[in-house]
């Protein structure tokens, strides 16, 4: 009887062994896949990809910025004096402010990634101990990272840099309405120190009016 016990116990205890043993080479070669140097290389082009895109729409930005300021400048008789320097100096500190958002946005990008690859091999390390074939998940480790590059460049590129220049975009804003009520001021006949009095701010002063 215990003869019996115990051939049972060592085929019981074999059988787990080989369990143990497929639990582990399959872990193993999911673990290869996941760290193979092409994915890293992967990463690495989506950091750049993303990086890239991103420059790109700041650049656009900034280049639009840029003819807004220079237009609402002129407009307001501001052209090359200090509040033009004040407001290109702002405009750099934008722009270098959006470089760093580029940047932090790409490499969030590539941790994103590294991420959702981790959570996916922890997942299929689950599977196999519950007997999942090394065949079906090398499968499905190439689906998910697959799928995954997807959906971290489709993520990364969706909504652009955003507006890196609004506070600029509001002064030329500002001086195409100023622009637009001086022409109706003009066209009513209402423009300049006849309107506004002979010491209207921003009109000037005509000792003409008083003299009379």
């Amino acid at each position: 009887m215990s003869g019996g016990s115990n051939r049972a116990q060592r085929e019981a205890q074999r059988a787990e062994d080989q369990r143990r043993a497929q639990v582990a080479q399959t872990q193993s070669a999911i673990e290869r896949i996941y760290s193979d140097p092409a994915r890293e290389a992967e990463i690495a082009q989506l950091i750049d990809a993303t990086r890239g895109y991103l420059s790109t729409d700041l650049d656009k930005q900034n280049a639009k910025a840029q003819r807004q300021l220079k237009f609402a400048l002129a407009r307001s008789g501001q052209s090359f004096g200090s509040t033009e320097a004040n407001q290109r100096r702002d405009l750099g500190e934008a722009y270098l402010k959006g470089g760093l958002e580029v940047e932090r946005r790409a490499q969030a990008a590539g941790a994103s990634l590294r991420q959702a690859d981790q959570s996916a091999k922890l997942n299929l390390f689950q599977l196999a101990q519950s007997g999942l074939d090394m065949t079906t998940a090398a499968r499905q480790a190439g689906e998910s990272m697959r799928s995954n590059i997807d959906l971290a460049k489709s993520e990364a590129t969706q909504q652009g840099i955003g507006d890196a220049f609004g506070t600029f975009g509001d002064i030329y804003k500002r001086s195409r309405e100023e622009k637009a009520r001086r022409e109706q001021d003009k066209q009513l006949g209402v423009y300049g120190p006849a309107a506004y009095g002979p010491f209207s701010s921003g009109y000037g002063y005509d000792p003409r009016q008083i003299g009379g």
